[in-house]
């Protein structure tokens, strides 16, 4: 302890403990040594650090599709077993880069990226591989209907395209002058199974880009049915 006055060490401009340090030599008589090796020692010693908690922003995830997968990936996957029974061998080795990769890929890494790609090309709940999954289901029925006995795959634009057309303007909704989502819908579908899954189907043919079918008025002129767009 030093019983210094305070009065004394300001007119001396002795204000602070780094000021003691390097107050000059004999500047308050006997003290000055003492005091100067007292404050570099209380300087030395380690004070306590006060510790502050930072609220942190919620950071976004690098894909808002993740944290879909994250909760809905057991629907996903169930979606993604029913798609992959209908899909040709064709479009798998199409994922997978080609024949010549294909065919350097072992089975179990193969399947390993294909599934990957499927659950996030799923959509939420899997809704995207449920319409897929549909749209091939529509494609084998209208194939039976239209009797086509052809190979299925690769996929005709031609009938690509009627096929989204019949189912259209054979619909409920279409003949009360709603359901114009349905062809469409389907083309969607088709486009969605070539991007993601590699399904050989020519979607660039200009059959495919035909647009709806105009909505028409049945009207009856002399006994006979009309139809006028």
């Amino acid at each position: 302890m030093f019983d210094i006055p305070t009065p004394f060490l300001r007119e001396r401009n002795i204000l602070t403990r780094s000021s003691a340090i390097v107050m000059a030599s004999g500047v308050i008589g006997s003290a000055t040594e003492d005091l100067r090796s007292a404050s570099i020692f209380s300087l030395s010693v380690p004070q306590p650090v006060t510790h502050h908690t930072v609220s942190l922003p919620d950071l976004p995830s690098s894909s808002p599709d993740e944290l879909d997968i994250r909760g809905d990936l057991h629907k996903r996957r169930i979606e993604w077993d029913k798609l992959r029974l209908k899909l040709p061998l064709s479009a798998f080795i199409t994922m997978c880069g080609g024949q010549r990769n294909w065919n350097n890929t072992p089975p179990a890494e193969a399947r390993a990226a294909i599934e990957r790609k499927a659950i996030k090309a799923a959509g939420r709940n899997g809704s995207s591989l449920a319409r897929d999954r549909r749209c091939l289901e529509r494609y084998d029925e209208y194939r039976s209907l239209k009797h086509i006995t052809l190979p299925p795959f690769p996929v005709p634009p031609a009938i690509a395209s009627n096929m989204a057309q019949h189912y259209m303007v054979s619909s409920d909704s279409f003949a009360e002058g709603k359901g114009t989502s349905i062809g469409p819908g389907y083309m969607a579908a088709w486009a969605h199974m070539r991007n993601h899954f590699g399904l050989d189907v020519n979607l660039e043919a200009p059959v495919c880009s035909c647009g709806q079918t105009p909505r028409v008025t049945i009207w009856v002129d002399g006994g006979n049915w009309v139809a006028r767009a």
